[in-house]
């Protein structure tokens, strides 16, 4: 399946959808860095080919690299969870999941 479609598939129907992207400089700016600082009932807003598609933030979540977590595949919700990297305060790096509801 190419990009155009999924995006057409999103469109359409509800799906749950997961981006997961690393976290690091990238132009004198961190790259998602400012994911964990939005708030449950926040709005993200993804723009494709068709139209603009506004999800609500409904919860956060911090897990360890090696778990692979429940990212809320949920039949008959249209999900978004956003997944990147934040400092575990040892070295080391813990995955932080934002999980959203289209509105």
């Amino acid at each position: 399946m190419t990009v155009v479609q999924a995006l057409e598939e999103i469109r359409q129907n509800k799906a749950v959808v997961i981006i997961k992207i690393h976290s690091s400089r990238c132009n004198h700016c961190f790259a998602l860095d400012y994911i964990p600082n939005l708030s449950i009932g926040d709005e993200i807003t993804v723009e494709n080919y068709w139209n603009t598609l506004t999800y609500k933030v409904i919860d956060k979540q911090i897990h360890k690299k090696d778990e692979s977590a429940d990212c809320y595949i949920t039949e008959g919700r249209d999900l978004l969870t956003l997944i990147t990297c934040v400092s575990n305060g040892r070295g080391g790096f813990d995955r932080f999941y934002l999980i959203s509801e289209r509105k």
